[in-house]
This record gives structure tokens, sequence and C-alpha cells, in this order.
């Protein structure tokens, strides 16, 4: 609460990040619903937040290798695509003045496409619809 009061004092918009652990993507069953107290307070508190989990368990179910395999940190892919999906979920709040936002949003999922290119059109459209609206 103290962060979301100083962003607020201070005119700033604030999005909080789930991170989800490589035990939680690689062991999807046992934590589908990691996060009920915090997401809670987020809703009510109306506070933006993105949850990583769906996204990155989506990616992991389809093959993809999104953690290093000697520990838990992120590799490339996975860090491209927290990135991505944070790029379009700014894009998507309309809390930047940024021209042309949906060709942004485009460019974002061109390079989503080529990072993981064995990944299906449908789900690309179904990540590119996401993108538009912020969700994952």
């Amino acid at each position: 609460r103290d962060f979301v009061a100083l962003a607020r004092s201070n005119e700033a918009d604030i999005l909080f990040v789930l991170i989800p652990s490589k035990e939680e993507i690689t062991n999807v069953g046992r934590f589908e619903n990691k996060y009920p107290d915090i997401t809670s307070l987020f809703e009510s508190e109306h506070v933006p937040y993105l949850d990583l989990f769906p996204l990155f368990s989506r990616m992991t179910k389809a093959g993809y290798t999104l953690y290093w395999t000697h520990d838990g940190h992120w590799n490339v892919p996975g860090n491209r695509l927290a990135g991505f999906a944070v790029a379009c979920r700014i894009l998507a709040d309309g809390s930047l003045p940024v021209s042309d936002i949906h060709k942004k949003q485009n460019a974002i999922l061109d390079m989503l496409s080529v990072e993981f290119p064995s990944f299906s059109s449908e789900s690309l459209d179904s990540l590119s619809e996401e993108c538009r609206r912020g969700f994952f």
C-alpha cells in the first residue's frame, strides 16, 4: 500500500508484475492460483497488476523453455516474453501518451512470433487480442 500511496501522491502510474517461479511453471497443477490474497488486494484497491503465470504456463505447455536449466532465472526467451507482456500492458492501459498504439502493439507481436516461431497462429491471434486488451 505504501508504494501505491507514494505513486498516487506523485501522480505516477504503477504496475505490479507478479512473477512465477520456475517451480510454479513446471508444476502447474499445484499452483493455479498462487496469489489470491495479493490479487484480491490489488483489485479492491484498483491497483493495476500483471500476473505472468498464465502466459508463462501457456508458453511452457506449448514446449518453450523460459528458465535456465541450472537455476530458476529466466533465460533469454523468458526475459523477452516478460518484456513483451509488460509492454503490451503499458500500451493497452493508455497511461502513456503513445502515438499509434496499435502499430506498436503489432510490432511487439511480430517480435514475439519471431522469438517463438512454432507457436501456432491461433495462439498468436489469441495473444494479439490479449495484448490489445492488456491482459494475459
